[in-house]
């Protein structure tokens, strides 16, 4: 019998219009300080892969009366169409802000809560990934905003539910290795989300849910976030912070390769196993030696480890380890 999934289920509740008439703020809010981290695999409550269901906040998209979500109403269904890189917002760029562009956020968000009525799921995230780094958006609002899409991509993307692609039925011959190799994403998210314990033994017929990648990223200095894309469409936050072992130059890069227990070269080498690696159990190379997501050698969070490059702490760069792949494209922005 397969495990049960540890992946939340349901989205609830669906969000209402917001008022057309309230003040729209000129600049974006950076995550509270101290703040859990949020989307991607680790979800609202802070956790990694293993959280339970997102918790109901106090939301001001939420409607009173509408009935929350169950199981059921998030089954795939005749609407649910998958992200499409189609009309994509390219990785690291703003949406433009054109006139009326609250009016526009408004008419969305009444999309969307139709989206929801429907058990839309995958399109409404589709179609909220527009504003999710839009700088119009009042602070409270914005923060909100991505409470529901950390909530919409936990569900569209981490879940089991197959709201993005068609379940794959296992054939024989196949291990986990070749099916995310035919998918573009790492083996080790889909064991995740599978509960696949042994990549190499899958009973034929078992069916399983898949993604299709590579994922993206977009890492903020301004923000100190590191967004998670999936075919340019939102799947996720992680809090990071920035090194001082070099310069982080603006740009696209590429995921060269990824290690696991990496060992530290700066002014001096600490050694893959040392309790004090600047880069923790994970790093993620971005095209050079120097440049790099990575862990830290703090226990808790962040920590205050000034070595190293892009740091996040060590249960995110475990998730977004999983998550990227080589030759997955990282824009860094400010």
């Amino acid at each position: 019998t397969a495990p049960a999934s540890p992946y939340p289920t349901t989205v609830t509740p669906p969000p209402t219009t917001p008022d057309p008439n309230a003040h729209v703020s000129a600049t974006s809010p950076s995550t509270p300080t101290g703040a859990p981290p949020v989307g991607g695999v680790s979800q609202l409550s802070g956790a990694p892969l293993t959280s339970p269901q997102p918790s109901v906040v106090n939301n001001p998209y939420l409607n009173p009366g509408a009935s929350n979500m169950t199981p059921g109403a998030v089954s795939p269904t005749a609407h649910n169409s998958p992200p499409s890189s189609a009309g994509a917002t390219p990785a690291g760029i703003a949406p433009a802000q054109p006139q009326g562009q609250r009016e526009r956020f408004v008419a969305a968000m009444g999309q969307v809560q139709t989206m929801l009525d429907r058990g839309q799921l995958a399109t409404a995230l589709q179609s909220l990934t527009e504003w999710h780094d839009d700088a119009s958006i009042p602070a409270d609002e914005h923060e909100q905003l991505l409470d529901l899409l950390d909530r919409l991509a936990a569900t569209v993307i981490y879940s089991r539910e197959h709201l993005v692609e068609p379940a794959y039925s296992v054939q024989p011959g196949d291990t986990l290795f070749t099916i995310a190799d035919r998918h573009q994403v790492p083996w080790q998210l889909l064991g995740k989300i599978n509960g696949v314990t042994d990549p190499q033994r899958l009973a034929p017929g078992t069916a399983l849910k898949v993604l299709r990648g590579p994922f993206d990223a977009v890492v903020n200095q301004r923000t100190n976030e590191v967004t998670i894309l999936l075919r340019g469409h939102y799947a996720g936050r992680f809090p990071c912070a920035i090194g001082q072992d070099a310069a982080i130059p603006l740009g696209e890069y590429s995921v060269s390769d990824k290690f696991a227990n990496p060992t530290y070269y700066g002014p001096t080498v600490v050694d893959a196993d040392d309790p004090n690696n600047p880069l923790g159990e994970r790093q993620i190379l971005l095209g050079s030696n120097k440049l790099s997501l990575h862990g830290t050698s703090s226990p808790q969070g962040l920590g205050n480890e000034t070595r190293g490059s892009i740091r996040l702490s060590n249960a995110d760069i475990d998730d977004v380890f999983d998550i990227l792949s080589v030759g997955s494209r990282v824009v860094v922005r400010r």
